[in-house]
Parts: C-alpha cells; structure tokens; sequence
C-alpha cells in the first residue's frame, strides 16, 4: 500500500485487509511525506499487529516511485497491490491466490462506490465492456493497447519472481495497471477472474478517473481514427523488447504492434490503422 494524506478512508481500508480469509501475510505501507494523520494512524495499527510495516519516505517522491518503493520492500511470494482508499472484500487475497497459478499476474473485479461508500450501480467490468477474456496473451496485449486496459491495479496480485522485469516501472508511464498487465502478455500470462474482490472508491481525490457509464466500442473506434491515440503504449512496448527475451513467434507481433503505434502517432497514419483495426474488431474490442 502507498499512502498519502489518506486519513479519511485509511482505516476503513486496514480494517478490510486485516479481515481477510487468508492471514498469512504482511501489510507493507510506504508514505510519501503525508502532512495529514495518516502517519499516527498507521503507527496505531502497527503497535497490534506486526504484520504491518511502515516505511516513510524522506522526501516526497510522487505515486509512481513510492508505489516502486513499495513493491521492492515486500517479502512474500506474491504481491497483490491495494490503495489507501478502497475496501477490500473478505475473500480478496483468497480469489487472486486461487486464480494466479503458474501466471504472472491475477486479477479480480472491483464494484465502483462513491465517497461515502455507497454502491454506484456498476462494476469495472461494466464500465470497461469487458465481456471476457480474448483466448490468447497476444488477443489480449491487441486489445490492451489498441482499445483500453480492462485491469484495475488495486485489484490485482502478482507473482513475485516476476518483479525484476516489473520494476522500474518505464519513465514515461504515470500509471502501474496497464504495464503490468500488458507485460503479463507476453511474460507468463495473466488470469482475471470475474468476481467482485474490491470496493473501488470514486471521489475527488482519486489519481486515476473512471467514468459511470460504459464506453461504446464504435465510438472509441472512430475516435482513435480522428484523435491521437495510444499514448504510451509505445514506451510499455518498449520497456516489453528491452526487458525480455522473446520467443520468435511473440517478437513478430510486438514488431508488428509497434508499427502500428508508430504509426498512429500522425493523422493518416491513423487511417493506414483503420483496416487492422477493422480485420481485428472484435479482438480488439472484445
């Protein structure tokens, strides 16, 4: 867990992880300079449950740093990532534990709520038109970067042995969700489980924005023909050729993937996209 200033929901969220049906693990907290009492709060549930280890940063060092301070200070098998603002369902690490087997990653589903914990009437699973799983890691790392990542960080656990390829976290990416999960494609496979694991809270604070209503595949389609696209799908792609050594068969579809991000970096380059995207819709925007 990363924190800072998070003392409104801070100990709603402790509360969810120590009531866990699994116990058999510890709570790494890294603070990055909080100014608020998340500090004190942490140091209250740490003097009952040793479990729980904090860590506080001398300087602030933004999300992305600390959430890398944190990953590389934990000592488990497995890490399963958590915000200091969502609840977790009992059976959290139960579910990633069951489902993550020889994989890389695992990842559940999380039901949007609002500040004061009130059910939004939505999944992440809803909100991303995630209908299911492409069959292929390569089905999956198209619609990862041509559409959208369906894959929630705080919802996810990883296995550790894979953290080296993991971390640093490439420079031009704000966010962990969508590098992990797309070097999951072609780094030991992922598996997602459709099951409501998190309370994600939606407040105005969050880093990340969600939206309350489903995006339409065909409107995303026709915006990415119009609009720059792919952000920084390019620097994930090439953290993935740089970091691993590929088997022949997965290096021609980064190859060929990178092209096309490449591409769609100008106007018409867009429109030579178009008949790919076409080919592979539902792949893609599956």
């Amino acid at each position: 867990m990363t924190t800072y200033n998070g003392e409104k929901y801070l100990r709603e969220q402790i509360d969810s992880i120590l009531s866990q049906t699994i116990q058999d693990f510890e709570l790494v907290v890294c603070d990055d300079c909080s100014s608020d009492s998340t500090l004190n709060i942490l140091r209250d549930y740490s003097k009952t449950d040793a479990r729980i280890k904090i860590f506080q940063n001398k300087e602030n060092l933004g999300f992305k740093k600390n959430f890398e301070r944190a990953m590389s200070l934990c000592k488990g098998d497995y890490i399963a990532f958590s915000d200091q603002d969502d609840i977790w369902m009992p059976n959290h690490l139960e579910v990633l534990l069951n489902a993550i087997g020889d994989k890389m990653m695992a990842c559940g589903n999380c039901l949007l709520i609002d500040g004061d914990g009130v059910n939004r009437g939505i999944t992440y699973w809803q909100e991303e038109l995630f209908n299911g799983i492409p069959k292929g890691n390569l089905e999956l790392a198209y619609s990862i970067v041509f559409f959208r990542n369906p894959f929630q960080g705080a919802s996810m656990m990883i296995n550790v042995k894979y953290i080296n390829y993991i971390l640093p976290i490439p420079q031009n990416l704000s966010y962990h969700d969508s590098w992990v999960s797309i070097l999951a494609c072609f780094c030991g496979g992922l598996s997602y489980v459709d099951v409501v694991i998190t309370k994600y809270r939606m407040h105005g604070g969050n880093v990340t924005k969600v939206r309350l209503k489903p995006k339409s595949r065909w409107k995303e389609f026709l915006r990415s023909a119009k609009n720059p696209c792919f952000y920084d799908r390019e620097a994930m792609l090439d953290g993935i050729e740089n970091r691993l050594s590929l088997s022949s068969k997965d290096e021609k579809e980064l190859n060929r993937i990178k092209s096309l991000v490449k591409r769609g970096k100008t106007f018409w380059g867009r429109i030579g996209v178009i008949p790919f995207k076409l080919k592979y819709y539902k792949t893609i925007y599956y």
